[in-house]
């Protein structure tokens, strides 16, 4: 499935190709690792950061612990479900600075993400494209948030290195 996401500063709505609502992600300005996922089904995502460093993001759905994502150096960010499977959202190499990957356990690839700033718009674009048939139905459903979510996170540390 291919989704086209473009993001403003606060809000933004995801959409598959066949212009089908997935969700509206909502971002605190002030604090980036704080973000309110709302998914077609009404389920209700929520990040916070967690430990001292913040390196860690605890993700619940409607309350209750859901997934964690982890940020390692050099390997990207760890997305590890509740008693399922764990991804890997990383670069895709060291010349492709807008290309990222999402693989498994076994490096497959999961999904694929095209990264670029729009100057007519003045915003990013991301072109995302996951290959459902190696997703299950549920993590299906939040892989376009978690992939965006990641894309920002990797930006605020970016613009804080940079700093």
């Amino acid at each position: 499935m291919q989704y086209a996401i473009i993001q403003s500063s606060k809000r933004l709505e995801i959409n598959n190709e066949r212009a089908q609502h997935i969700g509206i992600v909502e971002f605190d300005t002030w604090r980036p690792a704080k973000v309110h996922y709302t998914s077609a089904d009404n389920s209700i995502y929520q990040t916070a950061s967690v430990g001292f460093w913040g390196s860690k993001i605890a993700i619940s759905k409607n309350g209750e612990a859901y997934a964690e994502i982890e940020m390692k150096m050099r390997k990207g960010f760890i997305i590890s479900f509740i008693n399922g499977p764990t991804y890997t959202f990383r670069k895709k190499g060291f010349w492709n600075a807008s290309e990222y990957i999402v693989i498994d356990n076994a490096d497959s690839p999961v999904a694929t993400i095209r990264s670029y700033f729009r100057w007519k718009i003045f915003k990013y674009q991301h072109d995302i494209d996951i290959n459902e048939s190696m997703l299950s139905k549920e993590v299906n459903d939040v892989m376009p948030f978690l992939i965006v979510y990641c894309l920002r996170l990797l930006r605020v540390r970016q613009a804080a290195a940079g700093a």
